[in-house]
């Protein structure tokens, strides 16, 4: 995935720290729909549950700081986009390269856009993101 430059290689935070079953508790709150405080989502396209990945490498590109790239917690992916777990809230517009991790283990770069953010709870922000161009989903999420 080259979302680096030639110079040096980013710095990959992961300000969710959450752990394995943190993470799990929390997919299950929303899920569920646990937490009252969480709205309902309108989804455009089905989305498939994503538990074969922990964490996967996001560049957001537009943050008033530059460049950053961050370890966020994926919750579900279509064809169309993805809903990750991130430590903070992220502007709708920002644009952003998801390195989606294929089942064959290989990284493949989507161009996006956090369309939407919404707090879940404490620090935990689930971001909406577009992908500029479609996706084949099988090739990243078994059925």
């Amino acid at each position: 995935m080259a979302i680096t430059n030639a110079t040096s290689t980013p710095e990959i935070q992961d300000i969710l720290r959450l752990s394995a079953r943190q993470l799990a508790e929390v997919l299950e709150w929303i899920q569920k729909g646990v937490k009252p405080s969480v709205p309902q989502e309108r989804r455009k396209a089905p989305r498939m549950t994503w538990s074969n990945v922990l964490r996967l490498c996001v560049l957001l590109e537009n943050e008033h700081k530059g460049r950053r790239t961050y370890a966020l917690a994926p919750r579900n992916l279509s064809r169309l986009g993805t809903s990750l777990l991130h430590g903070k809230f992220v502007y709708g517009g920002t644009n952003c390269v998801v390195g989606l991790r294929a089942l064959d283990g290989q990284i493949v770069p989507a161009r996006g856009k956090v369309i939407w953010c919404r707090l879940i709870t404490g620090r935990v922000h689930e971001l909406g993101v577009q992908f500029d161009d479609p996706i084949e989903v099988e090739e990243f999420a078994a059925a």
